[in-house]
C-alpha cells in the first residue's frame, strides 16, 4: 500500500437496487423457511455451522440486523461522500485484490464449504 499508486475502487454496490442488494449481501433469502433454509446453508457451510445456526435463532437477527447496516452504508454513502454519482473512490489499496490474494494464499475455493460462523464474522 503506497500513498503514490492512487487506484480507482469501483463500489459495485453504491448504485444496486434492494433486489441486488439482498440477492448479494443477505445472507439467509427472506422466503425461505424450515427445511429449506436448512439445505440453502449447507450449501455453502459446514454441517456443524449450519446446525448451529437453526438452533440460535439470535445469529439470524444478527444478520439482518448487519444486512439493514449495509442499507444503511450505502445510503450515507449516496448522501455524503460519493455525492456526485460516481461508483468509484480513488484509494491507494484494491480491496478485491486484497481479497483475492487471501483466497489464494488460503487455498480457498469458490465451491468449498466454509467453518466460519457468520456470527463470529459479524
Amino acid at each position: 500500500m503506497a500513498g503514490e499508486f492512487i487506484e480507482n475502487m469501483n463500489i459495485g454496490l453504491l448504485k444496486a437496487g434492494k433486489y441486488e442488494l439482498d440477492r448479494k449481501c443477505k445472507f439467509i433469502p427472506d422466503n425461505l423457511r424450515g427445511p429449506e433454509k436448512e439445505d440453502y446453508l449447507k450449501s455453502s457451510l459446514k454441517e456443524s455451522i449450519v446446525k448451529e445456526m437453526v438452533n440460535d435463532p439470535s445469529i439470524e437477527e444478527e444478520l439482518n440486523i448487519e444486512f439493514k447496516r449495509i442499507l444503511e452504508d450505502q445510503q450515507n454513502l449516496r448522501k455524503h461522500i460519493l455525492m456526485n454519482g460516481d461508483d468509484y473512490i480513488h484509494l491507494p489499496l484494491q480491496l478485491s485484490r486484497i481479497i483475492w490474494n487471501a483466497k489464494q494464499e488460503y487455498s480457498i475455493k469458490p465451491d468449498s464449504k466454509s467453518d466460519l460462523n457468520p456470527k463470529y464474522a459479524i
